[in-house]
């Protein structure tokens, strides 16, 4: 396959930070949740053009908003199997043209699996995300580190939001998972959300070489913003791989970006086509244009 990463330099973990492998450089990666491909039906025109990704969205992620990372949700079905007429290489195709896109302006791809498949929902309202990922997920990353093993500009998170289970539990999946990436990319980051809807970072430990912790914020889940993952970006390198509101969050979606800046924190916003919404009819909503002020002042 085709070098996907342009210029993108590999990533490590030491100590707290995620750093730049070859110069030790520290840095924080910032920017958005980009949804539609862990759910769009593929049409005639296939994955990509049902999700309404296109090149031209990543060049505005890049410079306007000023990212450095889009988080891509998943969806483990159709990458092994596909969806009505197109096989699993063809979804894999398509994620392979968004880290292209994405990289070919700077911008890292963290690839989120975010729903096992997307016929039988797992609680009301039509709720698709399991609470813990079973197992064809390992055969799955480890498929996905051996395709992406010589792209600098793939991230890897494991699972995105591991409900009623205890941290014991999810952090046997975890493992599991994370040696499968590396089994197949030995130089790759994973990202390891915590439980309770991977808010709550304490008791989630696993192993290995080069390990972000991830943690969703919302304001529906409290504000014990120090006990759930705080501390844990005072010794530990952490993100929120998702947060966000409407407009009349703004304040606390100020008082919470201040916190990630004062534990030295990356994050990723959610999200630009689905609710909590950053754009919307081609306008940038309430909340988004908190996120992005916030984008474009580093």
């Amino acid at each position: 396959m085709a070098r996907l990463s342009a210029s993108l330099p590999w990533l490590t973990v030491r100590g707290r930070y995620l750093t730049i492998a070859a110069s030790g450089q520290s840095l924080i990666l910032r920017g958005l949740n980009r949804s539609g491909l862990e759910y769009s039906e593929p049409g005639d025109d296939g994955f990509l053009f049902s999700a309404s990704l296109s090149p031209r969205e990543f060049q505005r992620y890049a410079l306007d908003w000023r990212c450095d990372l889009v988080r891509i949700p998943f969806n483990q079905d159709w990458a092994l199997r596909g969806r009505g007429p197109f096989t699993g290489e063809d979804y894999l195709r398509s994620l392979d043209t968004v880290i292209r896109w994405a990289a070919s302006h700077d911008l890292y791809t963290l690839l989120d699996l975010q729903w096992l498949q997307a016929d039988t929902p797992y609680g009301p309202n039509r709720q698709f995300i399991a609470p813990l990922p079973n197992a064809e997920s390992a055969l799955l990353w480890r498929m996905l580190a051996e395709r992406y093993q010589d792209e600098p500009a793939v991230l890897y998170d494991l699972y995105t939001e591991p409900h009623d289970c205890t941290p014991a539990q999810w952090n046997v999946c975890a493992q599991t998972l994370a040696d499968a990436v590396w089994a197949g990319s030995p130089r790759a980051t994973v990202f390891v959300a915590g439980t309770q809807w991977a808010y709550d970072l304490r008791g989630v430990v696993i192993e290995g070489p080069s390990i972000v912790y991830s943690t969703h914020v919302y304001r529906n889940k409290g504000s014990n913003w120090e006990e759930a993952f705080g501390a844990r970006a005072r010794r530990e390198a952490v993100c929120a791989g998702e947060w966000g509101g409407e407009a009349a969050d703004r304040s606390w979606g100020r008082r919470l970006l201040r916190s990630f800046d004062d534990w030295g924190m990356g994050w990723c916003a959610w999200s630009v086509c689905d609710w909590p919404r950053l754009v919307e009819a081609e306008r940038t909503t309430g909340f988004g244009e908190l996120v992005r002020g916030a984008l474009r002042t580093g």
